[in-house]
């Protein structure tokens, strides 16, 4: 009878026993801090990288009138923030020809070489500031230097390309073959470029550049080029096609009241050596 009222008093107990365990486990869990998230890892931003082209090529025309001509052109631009970008660009050319065997003529011999930051206010508007330096012996243009500030407009940009144009108000300062419109001046000055991605084999590309003069009228310029780019070349490598323009108001002094013009254009075939993206 001892033994039996023994087990019956354990085995009253060992339900207690395992309700106070459980108890005593569930406040454990409760009072022991959760497992800490692991870190998030931080890819860190690209450094910004200059990219561009830069390339040369040839002129030659054959028959009565032999001529030849070398064109060098380069371009690069840097993204430092998603707002701002700094890009130099520039292009030379060089020409000449004979007639019947005379003795060779410059036919060109101009240069130009411009620096532009550009501040986007949102997409489609931004602040720009070009800069940019030229001259052209054959049309009378020792040296030239001009700085413009404008809000340019994106008609467009997208993978394929990109349409843009700055107007702008600016000075500068020249020294010519006409003495009347030599020194210090102001006037307005426009840059606009297009580009754009028809296929992986074919893209196209146009700038150009117009500046005139406040005071004289007849003192106003235009550089640009116009081409078309065959990307697929081999790696980096690529050709373009492509002709140089330039355009100059007559600078003598009898032509300043009533216009007149000068210009040029030379086709060039080119190899250009891409760089950064």
């Amino acid at each position: 009878m001892k033994i039996l009222m023994i087990v019956a008093s354990r085995a009253a107990f060992l339900p207690a026993f395992f309700l106070s365990a459980c108890c005593a486990l569930a406040q454990e869990g409760a009072t022991k801090p959760a497992p800490a998230a692991p870190p998030a890892v931080v890819k860190p931003e690209p450094k910004p990288e200059w990219f561009g082209s830069i390339g040369g090529g040839v002129q030659a025309e054959a028959g009565r009138t032999a001529q030849r001509g070398v064109m060098l052109s380069g371009q690069l631009a840097k993204k430092f923030t998603a707002a701002d970008t700094v890009s130099f660009d520039g292009q030379a050319t060089f020409a000449s020809y004979s007639f019947q065997g005379q003795p060779r003529v410059t036919a060109a011999n101009n240069h130009l070489v411009g620096v532009q930051y550009i501040h986007r206010l949102n997409n489609r508007f931004f602040l720009a500031d070009r800069a940019f330096s030229s001259s052209d012996t054959v049309l009378g243009i020792r040296s030239r230097q001009f700085n413009a500030v404008g809000v340019g407009m994106n008609f467009f940009e997208s993978k394929k390309g990109q349409f843009y144009i700055v107007p702008g108000y600016g000075f500068g300062n020249q020294n010519t073959s006409d003495a009347v419109i030599n020194g210090f001046h102001t006037g307005f000055a426009s840059y606009e470029k297009f580009t754009y991605q028809l296929n992986k084999q074919v893209a196209v590309q146009q700038w150009s550049q117009v500046r005139m003069n406040a005071q004289y009228r007849s003192d106003r310029s235009i550089q640009g080029y116009l081409g078309v780019d065959f990307p697929a070349l081999y790696k980096r490598l690529y050709l373009s096609m492509g002709v140089t323009y330039t355009y100059e108001g007559d600078l003598t002094p009898q032509a300043i009241a009533g216009g007149g013009s000068r210009n040029d254009a030379l086709f060039a075939v080119k190899f250009n050596y891409r760089i950064g993206k």
